[in-house]
């Protein structure tokens, strides 16, 4: 018996596992289905759009501390450049190991 969703134009299940129209943008398709480069970056990027986040220039002389908002929860630099090791290592199976940066 055959499939009477199946189109018969031959196509076949899309992405979501049915012959809706739904846009993979690596496979060929229907060139009316397809959305233009240029349509999606006029629907997302706007000229409000920020592109990065916002942040306060250094004085002058100063340079970045990423550590500094956790130097109060950690006793000394050492353990809370540990504990910002562990933190980005997560979830390795293998936790950095502990050495003095200076």
């Amino acid at each position: 018996m055959a499939d009477q969703t199946a189109p018969q134009d031959g196509s076949q299940p899309g992405v979501l596992g049915d012959f809706s129209q739904a846009q993979n943008l690596g496979q060929p398709g229907h060139p009316e289905d397809r959305v233009s480069e240029t349509d999606v970056k006029e629907a997302f990027q706007t000229e409000d759009t920020p592109t990065s986040r916002a942040v306060e220039p250094l004085p002058e002389g100063e340079k970045p501390d990423q550590l500094a908002e956790h130097l109060d929860k950690a006793e000394d630099r050492q353990e809370a450049l540990i504990d910002e090791s562990l933190e980005e290592s997560f979830p390795a199976s293998d936790p950095p190991s502990a050495k003095k940066i200076t």
